[in-house]
């Protein structure tokens, strides 16, 4: 396992990670007039790029008459229509760029927290420029190398293991990371107690499973702070962060982005949200549901992504932030809530552990998880000619290996999911907490 973290450990910090991390501090310093020409740069390298490169843009830039060369104005960005998740699965082989195969690139799986599950072929620029971004964030916040915790989803152990260790510990990262199937009430005495025998500063998690952690810590005897807590990928809710500040005795740094990465939102000291400007080309683009987020990447040659949709909604704040950051101000993110199912002895499974798994079972397009009752759920699903028959024995047998075999599980395949009030679909459906605060 040591060894495996090293090979990722050297993935994410190649060369090219040193190079952007100096890169990212000169940025971060930038005037706006400064940051206007730094992304202008950026994107005429891109589209150009993309041109020679990409079939897919190659036909759209030759169709709408966009010549890559001409391209002096982030203005012009706006003749170029914009693409989502569909286009992009649609046109998937056509979006990768012919000189990266062969070469250091990967394709990811979404965790499917959009419910639409989505791949991405991401190149070690994109791997190391990541990196070197959230490294600069963490640093900023305080973070300076110290022991943490990760909780994350992270399929260290099977989920049908009953014996501890329920965990792996990385040194060359210095972290011990956590199974977060095992954070239950049954197992909760032995996570505990190896999280205190480790001793860590720092928690690294989903914004549901450091809830989780904070409400079996408030039901045990054991008393233990964080310097810092460390959150992404879901959308983290007030009484959550109330509740685990409350608990930890410090303060949260959320960090919103996508498995696209075509857009981050970072969060500053005093609490506030920030567009992370020097990262990506963000449009907060007008719709009858508020401003989406609008994204096109800056250092993915994979498969770039221009004019990305994300789905995600927000709202801009036009005052400024005392905590000095130039980057426009975000007051609030309204999309990505994520939902929890309920056993039936009232424990709490965060959706997108289940939405993880779902995400990367072939042949489904899309899901939805709904819960009415407690210990039963329902699963519905869009699929397409590549699911198979015996597909759904195998959901309802790995979903009861996450959840417990006490679970009814009954999965439905349907023709679309249906659009929600706050423009996404959304993945995970409790209607028993919706008149609650969980």
């Amino acid at each position: 396992m040591e060894y495996k973290y090293y090979i990722d450990h050297i993935l994410r910090r190649s060369l090219f990670y040193h190079y952007y991390k100096k890169l990212l501090e000169k940025t971060y310093k930038f005037s706006e007039e400064e940051m206007r020409n730094y992304k202008l740069k950026r994107l005429q390298k891109v589209i150009l790029y993309s041109y020679k490169n990409v079939p897919y843009y190659n036909k759209l830039f030759d169709k709408i008459g966009i010549c890559p060369e001409k391209i002096n104005s982030l203005d012009e960005l706006q003749k170029i229509p914009m693409m989502d998740k569909t286009i992009v699965k649609n046109n998937f082989q056509d979006l990768i760029s012919k000189k990266c195969i062969g070469k250091l690139c990967k394709i990811e799986t979404s965790s499917g927290t959009t419910g639409v599950p989505s791949k991405i072929m991401r190149d070690v620029h994109c791997v190391n420029f990541e990196q070197a971004a959230l490294s600069r964030y963490w640093n900023k916040s305080g973070y300076n190398k110290e022991r943490k915790v990760v909780l994350r989803g992270n399929d260290v152990v099977s989920s049908e293991i009953i014996e501890p260790p329920f965990w792996s510990i990385n040194s060359i990262d210095n972290e011990m990371i956590m199974s977060s199937y095992h954070l239950t009430e049954k197992f909760s005495e032995i996570m505990i107690k190896k999280i205190c025998e480790y001793k860590p500063k720092i928690l690294y998690a989903y914004p549901s499973t450091a809830y989780l952690l904070a409400k079996i810590i408030n039901k045990s005897n054991y008393n233990f702070t964080f310097d810092y807590i460390f959150t992404s990928s879901e959308m983290l809710m007030t009484n959550q962060r109330n509740f685990i500040e409350n608990t930890f005795r410090c303060r949260i740094f959320d960090w919103y982005g996508q498995s696209e990465r075509v857009s981050a939102i970072s969060q500053c000291k005093d609490g506030h949200y920030h567009i992370v400007e020097d990262y990506s080309i963000t449009e907060l683009v007008e719709t009858e549901f508020g401003q989406e987020v609008v994204g096109t990447t800056l250092f993915n040659y994979a498969m770039p992504l221009i004019r990305y949709r994300t789905g995600d909604i927000v709202e801009e704040s036009k005052e400024k932030c005392k905590c000095g950051f130039k980057f426009r101000k975000i007051k609030s993110i309204k999309g990505r809530k994520i939902s929890y199912i309920i056993t039936n002895n009232g424990i709490y499974i965060p959706g997108n552990l289940l939405g993880s798994f779902l995400g990367k079972v072939d042949g489904i397009d899309e899901f939805q998880i709904i819960q009415e009752k407690k210990g039963e759920i329902v699963i519905n699903i869009v699929i397409n000619n590549s699911f198979k028959e015996d597909s759904i024995d195998f959901i309802k047998n790995d979903t009861n290996k996450r959840i417990g075999y006490d679970f009814k599980i009954f999965v439905k395949i349907m023709d679309k999911i249906p659009m929600g009030s706050n423009y996404k679909k959304s993945p995970f459906i409790n209607k028993l907490m919706q008149n609650k605060k969980i």
